[in-house]
């Protein structure tokens, strides 16, 4: 009896209504948070992305500090919001400025939320040229060895890089 009460109640134009606006909200929604995950900024597509941790034994300070001599700010430290962006290392002797802000969107869709990557620390690489900034390899900071086995953080990516007005 409560089933027919709802049906005569609801007219079909209300229902349908209903249903659109449902969906429409729920579309919405979808587009927000994946404009929220989006980068900008110049593309480099097919990056290498691996990890590395502080190793804060070493005798070697860079091993636990950034090319500035910096606390470095991990991705785990990030997550848990005890960190304002996570460090990341780069060519940095190859022109790339240190603190460029950069933006790898599987991260951001991995962990359902922007993730402020900055170029702080130094690596080099044989395979590549010295003619120009070197944005083909990408070492984020995690916390321990064992989230450098992560999938999310090891593989092949697209990094943006924002570009500074000079």
């Amino acid at each position: 009896m409560s089933r027919k009460i709802i049906t005569d109640t609801m007219d079909k134009p209300a229902l349908i209504l209903f249903f659109f606006l449902f969906f429409a909200s729920a579309a919405s929604a979808s587009d927000t948070r994946s404009t929220e995950l989006s980068c900008s900024g110049r593309a480099y597509y097919n990056v290498t992305l691996t990890a590395y941790y502080p190793v804060f034994d070493s005798d070697n300070e860079f091993d636990y500090l950034d090319a500035r001599t910096r606390k470095l700010r991990n991705l785990q430290d990030y997550l848990d919001g005890r960190a304002e962006f996570v460090t990341v290392s780069m060519d940095l002797d190859s022109g790339i400025p240190y603190g460029t802000k950069l933006c790898i969107p599987e991260l951001n869709e991995k962990f359902l939320r922007p993730i402020p990557l900055q170029a702080r620390d130094k690596s080099r690489y044989n395979d590549v040229s010295r003619n120009s900034p070197d944005f083909s390899h990408v070492d984020i900071c995690v916390r321990t060895e064992q989230d450098t086995y992560d999938n999310s953080v090891n593989g092949i990516a697209t990094l943006y890089v924002q570009l500074v007005e000079k």
